[in-house]
């Protein structure tokens, strides 16, 4: 898999995206609502029967909350007992209205989600790299309303995302990716119904350049155990330091 124990490069992964402007102003706002709604979305995957993950963001009982940003990244990751740390975080994508498997069914929206080993649901059709995700490459869920993406699968497509020009407005934008792969996703998991994967640096990128994420903080990471550690102590390590954190499995 993928090594992602770096921080997100930002510049390093931007000049690989290819952006282009629509024209529909009406469609931003949809999307901006879309992306609200998906942001709240937390936890892992449906495949994901790992017991030694754990979800850690900010305390929301703490007085001043620290934030979870790269600092706090590099922090967890020099806990005792961690293996690896990887942000979690998602943005809502649209396929366009011709590659949606029926015409005749409004398409609605994916949630791209950083690509973490461990984590992601079962292949269905295509493959997932070896090393991981190129940064123009994504998987897609099988299912969706209308039936499936599987067509999708091998193609290159043109996705829009929503770049935020103010409070509750926003611009349509597109996304060119190759999709190599649907997962399995009839059984929903905490990444939502329909989660889509992506490089989890090309992601950060896209939300970054879009105005989606306040000041370079994450909303949670995802903490792997190392074998032999004690997840409860891992756990009470990280809450120590200031975090909420929680099995992953229960999130």
């Amino acid at each position: 898999m993928q090594d992602m124990t770096a921080a997100p490069r930002v510049e390093a992964r931007a000049s690989a995206l290819r952006f282009s402007r629509p024209g529909s102003a009406r469609r931003a706002v949809a999307l901006f609502a879309a992306l609200l709604a998906v942001a709240g979305v937390v936890g892992c995957s449906a495949e994901d029967s790992s017991t030694d993950l754990l979800d850690v963001s900010p305390d929301p009982q703490a007085e001043s909350p620290d934030p979870l940003d790269s600092q706090a990244l590099e922090a967890i990751r020099g806990t005792e007992g961690v293996d690896r740390a990887d942000p979690w975080f998602q943005a809502f994508l649209e396929v366009p209205q011709d590659q949606w498997p029926d015409a005749e069914t409004n398409p609605g929206g994916i949630a791209a989600t950083p690509l973490i080993p461990g984590r992601t649901p079962e292949v269905v059709s295509g493959s997932i790299p070896d090393g991981g995700l190129e940064p123009d490459q994504a998987v897609v869920p099988h299912e969706v309303e209308g039936g499936s993406l599987e067509g999708l699968v091998g193609e290159t497509v043109a996705f829009t995302y929503t770049e935020v020009t103010g409070p509750q407005e926003g611009e349509p934008e597109e996304l060119e990716l190759e999709v190599v792969a649907t997962i399995d996703n009839e059984d929903p998991g905490s990444d939502g119904p329909q989660p889509a994967y992506m490089d989890s640096e090309t992601l950060w990128s896209l939300m970054e350049d879009a105005g989606q994420v306040p000041d370079g903080q994450y909303s949670r990471i995802i903490v792997s155990v190392e074998e032999g550690q004690d997840p409860d102590d891992v756990e009470e390590s990280l809450e120590g330091e200031g975090f909420a954190v929680h099995s992953a499995r229960e999130a």
